[in-house]
């Protein structure tokens, strides 16, 4: 483990743990954020154990980066344990895999980054847990299909699109969650902050990168031509939603 500051009785400093134990991954999230703030106080974790070892200390971490795949430990399960012993620890998980991108958002992880991440992906999660720490966690979203409960983080999903008897919701990460439910119904819970661009598709507008003639391009590669009747609309609410942003 190294600390970048001695950190005794600085409270305003915020305290930072990077657990990943390829060395070369974890200092790239270190000098992605040495130019963020004089007062982060970054340490390094190979393994888990020493991360919730160092969790009990005080002051609290207030952000961890963690690798899900780690030697001989499972990065999901010490964020569970995580959670445990500090709670208000915010967590960003950085691995190779889709696969635990679900997972993740359910313990309440504010980003999910996939390797090979780039430094402006580290400022930004940092960025959101920053604000999500200093103005309250966000609104959750829970979806109940058959026997599994599926939670969603609305900022983190990108798009909401009919598919037959299905909805997929793709989340800004490149999952997509493909549920047996009727897009009315799951579109209803994504109301806030979601454009209804046409029957069976709704975007999240902090995902919408362009909108150029009848076209609005989307974070995801994708883009989508507005009817004729409904551009004028939809671009109002756009422009209204984006300028209570700034």
């Amino acid at each position: 483990m190294l600390r970048k500051r001695d950190r005794k009785g600085l409270r305003e400093e915020m305290r930072i743990a990077v657990c990943d134990d390829s060395r070369t991954d974890a200092n790239k999230i270190g000098f992605a954020l040495m130019d963020v703030s004089p007062n982060l106080v970054i340490e390094y974790f190979e393994n888990g154990y020493d991360l919730l070892s160092a969790a009990e200390e005080e002051p609290m971490i207030d952000l961890a980066f963690l690798d899900i795949y780690l030697k001989e430990e499972n990065g999901m399960e010490i964020a569970r344990k995580l959670r445990e012993c500090s709670p208000r620890t915010e967590l960003v998980f950085c691995t190779s895999s889709r696969d635990f991108a679900v997972d993740a958002f359910r313990i309440r992880a504010v980003d999910y980054l996939l390797k090979p991440y780039t430094e402006l992906d580290i400022v930004r999660a940092f960025a959101r847990a920053h604000v999500e720490e200093r103005e309250g966690r966000g609104s959750q979203v829970l979806l109940k299909c058959g026997n599994e409960f599926l939670v969603f983080s609305p900022e983190n999903v990108v798009k909401i699109e009919s598919e037959r008897h299905y909805t997929r919701i793709v989340s800004r990460d490149g999952s997509v969650q493909r549920i047996h439910m009727s897009f009315t119904e799951v579109a209803e819970k994504f109301n806030e902050g979601f454009l209804n661009v046409k029957r069976g598709l709704s975007v999240r507008m902090d995902h919408i990168i362009r909108i150029k003639g009848d076209t609005i391009y989307i974070s995801d590669g994708s883009h989508v031509t507005m009817s004729r009747a409904k551009k004028d609309e939809l671009v109002a609410e756009y422009t209204k939603y984006m300028s209570l942003k700034v």
